[in-house]
C-alpha cells in the first residue's frame, strides 16, 4: 500500500469517489470549497498502481528554473514524461518580481486527453528572506494542490480515501511500463557567430547522450564536439587565424549495491588542442560509498568515490619530456558533501588524482559552496575552487607565443588555478506587497 500526502487548503468532502470516469462539467456538484488549511492524505492499492500504470496521470513540467529531479523524487502518484505531447496535463511555471522584493510564482495546469477542459491555476508567493529550499517546498505544495484536480478525475479516484494518513512516496520508476525501457536519448547541435569589421568568430557544437536510470543501475554514454574558429584582421598586421578544438566519447555505469554502495566504471577517449592532446584514453573501475541512503540525496549526501585504472595519451607536438605518447596507471579519490536546509545549503568537494610516473604527477582540488540565509532578509552566497596542479604532463616542448596564450589556444605551466565568487544581498521593508506591475520594466 502507498499513501499520497497532499497539502491542500480547498476540500469539502472526505469520502471515496465511486466513479473516476467523469468530466468536470458532469460533476459540478462535487465542488471544492475553501475551508481552513488541513493535510489531505490519500490511500491507494499499490499493486493496481504498478500493473495499471496507464491509469496514472502523466505530467510534463514547463519550467526553466525548476529542480525537476526534486519533484520526481517527492511525487510518486504522477508519471513525469519528457515530452508534453505524451502528457495528460501540463504545468507551466511563471515567475515575476513583486513589490516586496520576493517573487510571485504562477502554476497553470492544462488538461489533455481525458482531462481536456480541466484547467487549474495555483500561486505561491515567496518573501525576500526565503531560502531556496523554502521556495522549492512551496512550489511542491502548489503543484500537489493543482494535481489533485486531475487525480480525482482519473481511474485512480476509486482507490482514494481521504480519511487515511501517512505516505510512502518511494514508488520506483522501474515498476512503470515503458516501451523505451527507461532509455532517454538527447541530440543537440548549435552554431554561433559574431563579428566586427576587423574580426569574426564561428563556434560549432554538437553532442549526443544515451541514458538509462533505474533504482538499480545508471548507465550513460555519449559524445561531444566543440570547434571555435576566429580570424582577426588588424591594420599593419598579417591576418591572425586560429581554431580551438575538442571532441570525445564517454561511457559510465553505476550499479547499486543497496542503500549506500555502488560499483561500476568510467571510461572515455577525447582530443583537446588546448592541452596538446591528440587523444587521451581513460578507463577506470569505480566504487562509491554514501554515508546517507541514496534515497535522501536530494536533501543530504556524503559520498566517497575511488577509481583505479589507466590512461594512454598521444600528443599533437612533442612534450617537454620529448615524448609523443605516455601510458599511466592512475587513481583518484573524491569526497563530496551536500546539505539542503531551510537556512540555505552547503556543499563541499575534495578531489585527488595521482598518475604513477617517475615525476609523480598529481592534482588536488578543493571546491566549497554555500548559500546562507543569515537572518531575515540577509543572504550570503559563496562559490569557489582551488586546485594544486602537478599533472601537466602534456605541455609542449617548443616555446609558446604570447598570442597563443592570450587567445586561449594553449596552456602554460602553472602550479595552481582558482576561482571565487561571493555575493551578499539584504532586503528589508514590506513583505506583504504582492502587487505585480510591469510598467516601464525592460525599457532600458
Amino acid at each position: 500500500m502507498f499513501l499520497l500526502g497532499l497539502f491542500i487548503s480547498e476540500i469539502s468532502y472526505a469520502q471515496t469517489i465511486p466513479n473516476s470516469n467523469f468530466t468536470e462539467k458532469e460533476n459540478n456538484k462535487d465542488t471544492i470549497n475553501p475551508t481552513v488549511d488541513k493535510t489531505i492524505n490519500i490511500l491507494a492499492d499499490s499493486s493496481n498502481f504498478k500493473k495499471e500504470n496507464s491509469s496514472v496521470p502523466k505530467v510534463f513540467l514547463i519550467c526553466d528554473f525548476c529542480d525537476i529531479e526534486f519533484y520526481k523524487n517527492e511525487i510518486s502518484h504522477l508519471v513525469f514524461v519528457r515530452d508534453q505531447r505524451l502528457a495528460d496535463f501540463t504545468i507551466l511555471f511563471r515567475t515575476i518580481n513583486t513589490g516586496s522584493g520576493g517573487s510571485e510564482y504562477g502554476l497553470e495546469f492544462t488538461g489533455k486527453n481525458m482531462y481536456e477542459g480541466i484547467t487549474v491555476k495555483e500561486k505561491f508567493n515567496s518573501t525576500p528572506n526565503m531560502s531556496q529550499n523554502d521556495i522549492r517546498e512551496g512550489l511542491l505544495s502548489a503543484l500537489n494542490k493543482g494535481s489533485l484536480h486531475y487525480l480525482i478525475h482519473s481511474p485512480l479516484a476509486s482507490q482514494i480515501h481521504y480519511e487515511i494518513t501517512g505516505m510512502n512516496n518511494q514508488q520506483p520508476a522501474d515498476s512503470i511500463r515503458d516501451k523505451w525501457n527507461l532509455w532517454i536519448f538527447n541530440v543537440n547541435a548549435n552554431i554561433f557567430g559574431n563579428g566586427q569589421e576587423y574580426m569574426n568568430n564561428l563556434s560549432l557544437g554538437a553532442n549526443f547522450s544515451a541514458n538509462r536510470t533505474s533504482e538499480k543501475n545508471l548507465f550513460e554514454a555519449g559524445f561531444w564536439y566543440n570547434n571555435n574558429r576566429s580570424i582577426y584582421k588588424l591594420e599593419g598586421m598579417e591576418p591572425l587565424k586560429y581554431s580551438i578544438l575538442s571532441y570525445g566519447i564517454y561511457s559510465q555505469d553505476a550499479i547499486s549495491l543497496g542503500k549506500h554502495w555502488a560499483i561500476g566504471y568510467n571510461s572515455g577517449i577525447y582530443s583537446e588542442t588546448v592541452s596538446n592532446l591528440k587523444s587521451n584514453f581513460i578507463v577506470a573501475p569505480t566504487v562509491e560509498y554514501n554515508i546517507f541512503p541514496y534515497s535522501e540525496a536530494m536533501k543530504k549526501q556524503f559520498r566517497f568515490n575511488y577509481q583505479l585504472g589507466f590512461s594512454q595519451a598521444h600528443y599533437v607536438d612533442l612534450t617537454y619530456r620529448n615524448r609523443l605518447s605516455d601510458l599511466f596507471l592512475s587513481q583518484s579519490f573524491t569526497a563530496r558533501y551536500q546539505l539542503v536546509k531551510n537556512w540555505g545549503n552547503i556543499g563541499m568537494g575534495l578531489g585527488f588524482k595521482h598518475l604513477y610516473d617517475n615525476e609523480n604527477f598529481y592534482n588536488l582540488n578543493f571546491s566549497p559552496s554555500i548559500t546562507w540565509n543569515i537572518l531575515k532578509g540577509l543572504n550570503l552566497s559563496i562559490y569557489g575552487s582551488y586546485s594544486i596542479l602537478r599533472d601537466q604532463y602534456f605541455l609542449k616542448l617548443e616555446d609558446v607565443t604570447s598570442t597563443e596564450v592570450i587567445t586561449g589556444q594553449i596552456q602554460l605551466k602553472s602550479a595552481f588555478n582558482y576561482f571565487l565568487t561571493m555575493g551578499i544581498n539584504y532586503s528589508f521593508g514590506s513583505i506583504y506587497n504582492n502587487v505585480v506591475n510591469v510598467r516601464f520594466r525592460g525599457i532600458n
